[in-house]
């Protein structure tokens, strides 16, 4: 009983160091992209780049109807 405790322990462990790591470089991310109060240089070209190709995307998609 002892030793699943222990694998069990370790694999909590794991998770728990694991999910601190997908924090921290989500958390170190957001900083690049918004400083507290508005979008940085670098957020605001990035989100006009996700609308850019979301708008192209969808042209894309609507185009293909027509063509056939």
């Amino acid at each position: 009983m002892t030793a699943i405790t222990a694998i069990l322990a370790g694999i909590g462990a794991w998770l728990t160091g694991m999910l601190a790591m997908v924090i921290q470089t989500i958390e170190g991310t957001v900083a690049l992209f918004w400083d507290g109060t508005a979008l940085t240089v670098i957020g605001a070209l990035a989100l006009m780049g996700l609308g850019i190709g979301l708008v192209k995307l969808g042209i894309g998609f609507v185009k293909k109807f027509f063509v056939k």
